[in-house]
């Protein structure tokens, strides 16, 4: 019976400079490996035993077999970092499944949103009986 292939995708670690939006620092093991706009180019010429363009989506396939998508320049303005590796000719790659946030994570985000609300609330009501006992006055 065959094991179902994970869908995973590859993070790797960007530096965006402010004024070139384009120019992008994938962090590796020992080094920096600069990339310009044209990182799909860049990945093809060194790994093109391992990486394999179908369409305009790019795969590397790692040493257990599975199928990583690669995420172009454009798909890399929106999405979370972690690191890829580049050592020796190969792409050490640690991808995970986009993990759920637990429902602790969840209660917590909301007691938080819950508190700032309060605040807020209170903050305003302070303001306005300021300004009420400011221009009315209590004589």
């Amino acid at each position: 019976m065959e094991k179902p292939v994970e869908k995973r995708t590859l993070k790797v670690t960007i530096i965006w400079e402010r004024n070139r939006r384009d120019h992008l620092v994938i962090a590796c093991s020992d080094q920096f490996f600069t990339l310009f706009a044209n990182l799909e180019q860049e990945l093809l010429e060194r790994f093109p035993e391992l990486i394999r363009c179908v369409g305009r989506r790019y795969f590397y396939t790692d040493e257990h077999g599975d199928e990583i998508t690669l995420l172009t320049a454009k798909d890399l303005q929106n999405f979370r970092t972690s690191w890829a590796g580049l050592q020796c000719g190969r792409i050490f790659v640690r991808a995970r499944p986009e993990a759920s946030p637990s429902w602790l994570s969840i209660a917590v985000s909301l007691f938080f949103l819950v508190w700032k609300c309060i605040g807020v609330v209170f903050t305003a009501l302070a303001v306005f009986v300021w300004i009420v006992n400011w221009t009315v006055g209590v004589k």
